[in-house]
């Protein structure tokens, strides 16, 4: 790539920011909310100004806090039915091989809606990851077939954790996954119901936040555990695949036990049949 094309692509992003900065350093803004790219966290092949460009936006939301000044950069893979993805059918293949998974638009909205309410908090992450995992693509998953980004040694953890959640449930994961719908299906109370389900998030939660699922407490919230925002999403797209569940991310966020959520998650479900007085809890 020459230089000069390298200029062109960092140059908008790097003296937009300043100047946005420069003109509102004297406002007192209660939040400054960058919108980056997981590509500048991964890498992106032929991409390498964009990404350049969007670690910019990373280490400037930190300067910024530096100076107790609000920013959050929100890295993002794929927004998906709107923009260049949505019309271009070949790079949603090629991004969908590399996995970064994409959020609705919807899904944006309501990130960026928690990036500045997070923004009024006396202490506060600077920034957020979302749109990249190592979920496989396939059945099988192997050192061969992860991402070429997951061999990256800064990515060893994740590597790591997934290689071997994979090899300890993947042929296991369809029977137990079939085992605990039935006993959904099956639970004469919501009570009983909502006893699978926190079991369930409980095993969701240590295999996404790489912990232990002895070490998941009912009695603690979600982000007790380090769920935040972004792992939120996932959580709550999980819910709704697995427990036709619709769960709003202000929800999976609130300081509320594991176990009062999964009753309200068992109130919820379409998997859930309680007959209650003549009616059924769907």
């Amino acid at each position: 790539m020459p230089f000069t094309d390298f200029v062109e692509v960092v140059r908008p992003k790097v003296q937009g920011t300043w100047n946005l900065h420069d003109q509102l350093s004297d406002a007192d803004l209660e939040f400054f909310i960058l919108l980056s790219s997981a590509s500048g966290v991964i890498g992106n092949r032929a991409q390498a100004a964009y990404a350049a460009g969007s670690t910019f936006l990373d280490a400037f939301a930190l300067y910024r806090r530096q100076l107790n000044l609000p920013a959050i950069s929100l890295d993002l893979g794929v927004i998906l039915g709107v923009g260049y993805v949505a019309r271009n059918q070949q790079v949603q293949a090629q991004l969908d091989q590399i996995s970064l998974k994409g959020i609705a638009e919807n899904e944006l909205l309501a990130l960026i809606k928690v990036a500045i309410d997070e923004q009024s908090k006396p202490t506060y992450s600077h920034q957020s990851s979302a749109g990249i995992d190592l979920e496989p693509s396939s059945d099988q998953l192997t050192f061969a077939t992860l991402p070429y980004w997951a061999h990256d040694p800064k990515f060893s953890h994740l590597r790591k954790q997934a290689l071997s959640h994979h090899s300890s449930t993947g042929t296991r994961s369809n029977t137990t996954e079939t085992s605990f719908i039935q006993l959904l299906r099956e639970a004469k109370t919501v009570e009983e119901a909502a006893a699978l389900i926190a079991n369930q998030i409980a095993r969701k939660v240590a295999a996404v936040m790489g912990i232990d699922t002895s070490d998941v407490r009912m009695e603690e919230s979600l982000s007790k555990y380090g769920v935040d925002s972004l792992s939120a999403v996932e959580l709550r797209n999980w819910l709704w695949k697995e427990m036709k569940a619709t769960v709003r991310l202000f929800e999976l966020l609130a300081d509320i036990p594991i176990k009062d959520l999964a009753e309200n998650i068992a109130t919820k479900s379409k998997m859930v049949k309680v007959e209650t007085g003549g009616s059924e809890v769907a």
